[in-house]
């Protein structure tokens, strides 16, 4: 029998166009795209009584005439198997031969309460046009199976893996959450997944009602799980399905966003694209808890009030002074309430939730800080800092380091300095509390690996804790890409015009314990400094070093490349294997490497003494010349250094900065201590040789006879 069969019904759905659904219900649907969605449901109640909406209630006649056909029809009632106890294995083992079919063909998805009990049975079939279609069969005391839902809302499939695992992910169809199942069973085809590692100890259900009608569902069984995760098939229909779901849920919710450049329609059964094999989960997981609930007033007729969900108030921060909002997880800041209120807006019952959230008890944090290590919550000025600083999501694992070793030979042949970069590794990775006074410089034709050695160390600290700053960034007067972070990469340092300054620029992010962070459009924040550099140039030129400079390290790479088929066998290694995890591993574990202790300067190289003599400019090179022959100029002498700026600009040079004209003098010289009035000028600098540094003590400080032309010192 069908809802059909019964007297009235007939011809009371066709005037309103709506389709049976079983026996208790039927639709009313509207195309949209591959999908139909339900547009308005009728219900029916075993006596017959139709309740539906205003549009599509049934006339007077109409009604009767269906409750006469009710009560004249003998209606089966529906039974889940487990109310058939004797005979509920029998009866799921001796299907009707469609759905034996089916089950052999791998087509039939077998729908489970909690307990166990069979409430549902879905067909796939293939339809005309290659369009898939899940028929829904259920059980009924006259022994039949029905193409029918059972009176109550749809259940969930897989709904029993709530009972093992406390992360679940919510697919919609059973195709995918049964592919997934199999998938976590299997070892092999885990660990060749992109996600193997967050797919091994996941539950995976879905809903069967589709992405335009999940109101269908029942999400009663979901309410009190604390942490679930919606994957949506890739398209507009199943982004939109997401905060009508987040409505039903009172825990935290998070949803898959897979890239627009995935397929059409993508899900977790599909095969994966190609060209996304390092694509990780964490950079496709987006926030979706349902924020708000509508709490009626107390007043006949008064308005309801907007309340916070505590799953939601939970993963955010707010930041009084920059009045910032952090979601603790992600690390996402949302500048100032309207964006805080716009970004959540579809998972809100109002347009303002933010007032709601900062009227809730909550923590209080007055800045945003970072410390490597430290908790939550640190005080690096006496008040409470949400820290932004969290540990590199990377598990070590206890699998050889080969490839990366054998890449690490061929890019530093030299032994010591390949150890002292290890070393510097292993520290950066593994004493995350440590912050070491000298960073890396890696010189050499492009290609050679440099920017690979850039990427591991990235992955190693978490690329959370990582940034990428161009040359541009380096001389900008912003510099955000220092805030927050343990390590920033620098790809490629050009020789320009701003070598100095880029110097500059990094001596102060590597040096200083504080930085003032400069940002666009926020104010200026002073922040403990715990970043590390890795800077990648082709040019002996590219950081002007200082004579001395502690600094920098500055191995000496290879300039061989070492062949495509050794970096695709590495990248398969890092990206497909375990290659970051065996790396972090022998890091650990190689206690031989040593670490870099604090306040340590970074060692000394061949490369090193190079590029500082390459650094020296041609007007700094004829200070040094100038200082030599002062030295050794055979009477009591001076140099005025308004005379020096106007023999360098004879030369088209440039006077070179007065710290830098300071230490090159005070290397062979004296310089005069004070400002001094000569000939109606004021004197900033005055060099002296031995000779006239005695005179002048002498003669209580007059220069005036002892002042000489940079020419006549024998400079050329």
């Amino acid at each position: 029998m069908r809802l059909t069969d019964i007297d009235g019904v007939a011809p009371y759905l066709s005037r309103i166009n709506a389709e049976p659904r079983g026996l208790f219900a039927a639709v009313i649907q509207t195309r949209n795209g591959h999908y139909w969605t339900d547009k308005a449901t009728v219900r029916f109640a075993p006596d017959g009584m139709v309740k539906a909406s205003e549009a599509h209630q049934p006339t007077e006649q109409e009604q009767a005439a269906i409750k006469a056909g009710f009560a004249k029809a003998k209606l089966p009632e529906y039974r889940t198997l487990d109310r058939l106890p004797d005979r509920g294995e029998r009866v799921i083992g001796s299907l009707p031969d469609r759905l034996q079919t089916a089950r052999n063909e791998d087509r039939l998805f077998i729908f489970h309460g909690r307990k166990g009990e069979v409430l549902m049975l879905q067909e796939r079939v293939e339809q005309d046009g290659g369009e898939k279609a899940y028929l829904p069969w259920t059980f009924w005391n006259d022994d039949k199976w029905r193409m029918a839902e059972g009176p109550d809302r749809m259940p969930l499939y897989g709904i029993q893996e709530t009972d093992r695992f406390g992360i679940v992910w919510l697919h919609e169809g059973a195709k995918a959450a049964r592919a997934m199942q199999r998938l976590r069973e299997d070892p092999r085809a885990l660990a060749a997944h992109p996600w193997g590692e967050d797919l091994e100890h996941v539950g995976h259900l879905a809903w069967c009602t589709g992405a335009p009608s999940p109101g269908r569902t029942d999400w009663k069984p979901l309410r009190n799980v604390e942490r679930l995760t919606i994957v949506a098939d890739n398209d507009e229909l199943g982004l939109a399905a997401v905060p009508k779901i987040a409505r039903h849920l009172k825990g935290v919710v998070w949803q898959v966003q897979f890239p627009k450049s995935f397929p059409a329609g993508f899900d977790m059964a599909d095969p994966w694209p190609d060209g996304f094999g390092k694509l990780r989960f964490r950079e496709c997981l987006h926030p979706a808890t349902w924020a708000t609930d509508l709490i009626p007033s107390d007043k006949k007729g008064g308005r309801s009030r907007v309340e916070v969900r505590q799953a939601f108030a939970g993963q955010f921060a707010h930041i009084a002074t920059d009045d910032v909002f952090v979601h603790l997880d992600l690390g996402q800041e949302y500048k100032g309430r309207q964006a805080f209120n716009s970004s959540f807006r579809n998972f809100a019952d109002a347009a303002n939730i933010a007032d709601p959230f900062l009227a809730r008890p909550r923590r209080m944090f007055y800045s945003l800080g970072y410390r490597p290590g430290g908790g939550e919550t640190i005080y690096p000025a006496g008040k409470a800092a949400l820290n932004r600083w969290t540990a590199a999501d990377l598990e070590p694992v206890d699998k050889p380091a080969t490839p990366f070793l054998e890449f690490l030979a061929h890019l530093i042949p030299a032994e010591k300095e390949r150890a002292d970069l290890l070393r510097w590794l292993r520290t950066l990775a593994c004493k995350v509390e440590t912050r070491m006074s000298w960073s890396c410089l890696l010189i050499g034709d492009f290609g050679v690996g440099k920017s690979t050695l850039g990427w591991i160390a990235a992955h190693l600290v978490g690329q959370q804790n990582a940034s990428f700053p161009s040359e541009k960034s380096l001389v900008s007067s912003f510099n955000e890409w220092t805030a927050y972070k343990r390590l920033a990469v620098i790809h490629e340092v050009h020789v320009t015009g701003h070598s100095r300054a880029v110097y500059q620029s990094l001596k102060s992010a590597i040096t200083d314990d504080r930085l003032a962070v400069n940002r666009k459009y926020r104010e200026e924040v002073t922040l403990e400094n715990h970043l590390h550099v890795l800077a990648c140039s082709n040019s002996l030129l590219a950081l002007r070093l200082g004579k001395g400079d502690r600094r920098w390290f500055v191995p000496s790479l290879n300039d061989a490349h070492w062949g495509e088929a050794n970096f695709r066998k590495l990248y398969v290694w890092l990206k497909a294997g375990p290659g970051l995890g065996a790396i972090l591993h022998y890091l650990q574990t190689s206690d031989g490497l040593g670490w870099v202790e604090e306040g340590q300067h970074a060692p000394r190289t061949d490369l090193k003494a190079t590029v500082e003599e390459e650094s020296i400019s041609d007007a700094e090179r004829a200070v040094m010349d100038l200082a030599e022959g002062l030295a050794e100029y055979g009477k009591p002498a001076c140099v005025l250094g308004n005379d020096m700026t106007v023999w360098l600009l004879n030369q088209r040079l440039h006077r070179p900065d007065g710290r830098i004209l300071r230490k090159i003098f005070e290397q062979r010289c004296e310089v005069w201590p004070r400002k001094v009035q000569i000939g109606g000028r004021r004197e900033r600098f005055v060099a002296l040789n031995e000779a006239g540094w005695a005179e002048a003590i002498e003669n209580k400080g007059d220069l005036t006879g002892l002042i000489v032309q940079p020419e006549a010192l024998g400079i050329i």
